[in-house]
């Protein structure tokens, strides 16, 4: 859609792919990634009208955001590790600290963009401090994370969609509270 979502136009060059998570650029209009279930990255620079593949891996790409501040730096979970590309998708690293760890989704602290934090299926939420050079689990969380988003507000509040509802931290996740919304999964959050 270019007109806010009052019309659509299907892609046809998409049509053998299963879109599992798109990233749209902060400032460059057109330029946006898309992770499939094929275990592929692909990159447009026309708003969709061509696609190149600039990823494919080992496992199923679950999630991928581009840094706000850098939109070089371009992050991808996976079900095999996390995924660092510092040249708009040109090249990728497998990160050290989570490899091997199926990974669901990425959320970037928008006022401290080198700080990280990954929902995993079997370990809680990580943090990382430094663009995912190292990692750290968050304190205790008893649901299995699905999504991760980080409030842009001055309230800086971690939000985590869970197997058992929404759940917050106000702390860098050392703590999590459960909010009103814990009598259903939540898959996916931003």
């Amino acid at each position: 859609s270019v007109d806010g979502g009052s019309t659509w136009t299907f892609l046809a060059q998409t049509a053998m792919t299963i879109p599992q998570s798109l990233a749209a650029h902060p400032n460059a209009s057109g330029v946006v990634y898309m992770a499939d279930l094929g275990q592929r990255i692909f990159k447009t620079v026309d708003g969709g009208a061509n696609w190149i593949r600039v990823f494919t891996g080992p496992a199923v790409v679950t999630s991928i955001i581009i840094d706000p501040i850098d939109p070089n730096t371009v992050y991808a979970t996976t079900l095999a590790g996390f995924l660092k590309s510092i040249n708009a998708g040109a090249t990728w690293s497998l990160m050290p600290g989570l490899s091997s760890n199926p990974l669901w989704d990425v959320g970037i602290d928008p006022t401290s963009h080198n700080v990280l934090y990954v929902a995993t299926n079997t370990s809680g939420v990580w943090r990382s401090p430094d663009a995912g050079a190292s990692w750290q689990p968050t304190g205790p969380l008893s649901a299995v994370p699905y999504s991760v988003s980080v409030d842009p507000s001055p309230a800086h509040a971690i939000l985590v969609g869970t197997s058992e509802g929404v759940w917050k931290s106000s702390d860098s996740g050392a703590s999590w509270q459960p909010t009103a919304l814990t009598d259903r999964s939540a898959q996916s959050i931003t």
